[in-house]
């Protein structure tokens, strides 16, 4: 993906998948920033998204 569309697009999508799912563990976020690749910029997209569409991160693990 590039660009700013594309991590506005990601985020639709993770918002959408984030009504069927419920909300993000910290384990499950870990496991999505291990399989993303690292942008030139060393940001990581995955999370980015994720702060974009607002999804809730259950930080407890649980």
């Amino acid at each position: 993906m590039s660009g700013r569309g594309d991590l506005e697009r990601l985020g639709e999508l993770v918002a959408e998948l984030t009504e069927i799912h419920g909300s993000v563990t910290e384990d499950e976020l870990a496991r999505a920033r291990a399989e993303w690749p690292v942008s030139p910029d060393r940001t990581r997209p995955g999370r980015a998204a994720l702060d974009l569409a607002g999804v809730p991160v259950d930080e407890s693990g649980g």
